[in-house]
């Protein structure tokens, strides 16, 4: 079987600093950081970080096998794995479907992650 990488990103860390947001390499356009922050907004709903559904996210997809932080520091590696063992509710995920900030083919697998 051939290895696919697949690249996720999200503003999860930028919200509060707009201004200095980026997607893509590039300052991040109004739109996105407003698409952001509706995501953010269902995510709060749910009682969920944004954090743990930006990293869980790509686990939903039947090719990806690993997802992979850019940790720097222990700290950041802790806080990675408590935001992987954050359990997300189903409803999370087909929120976002319904409101149009995910495409329904993109929902993520709806088992709890195990860890």
């Amino acid at each position: 079987m051939r290895s696919r990488f697949y690249l996720a990103g999200a503003l999860a860390c930028a919200l509060a600093l707009a201004a200095t947001a980026t997607f893509d390499y590039r300052p991040a356009s109004l739109e996105i950081v407003a698409r952001a922050r509706q995501i953010d907004g269902v995510c709060r709903r749910h009682g969920v970080p944004l954090k743990a559904a930006a990293l869980q996210f790509p686990l939903g997809h039947p090719v990806v096998t690993s997802v992979l932080t850019g940790a720097r520091t222990v700290a950041e590696l802790q806080e990675n794995v408590a935001l992987f063992r954050q359990p997300i509710p189903a409803d999370l995920w087909h929120e976002l479907v319904e409101s149009g900030l995910l495409a329904a083919y993109h929902v993520p697998i709806e088992e709890p992650r195990q860890g």
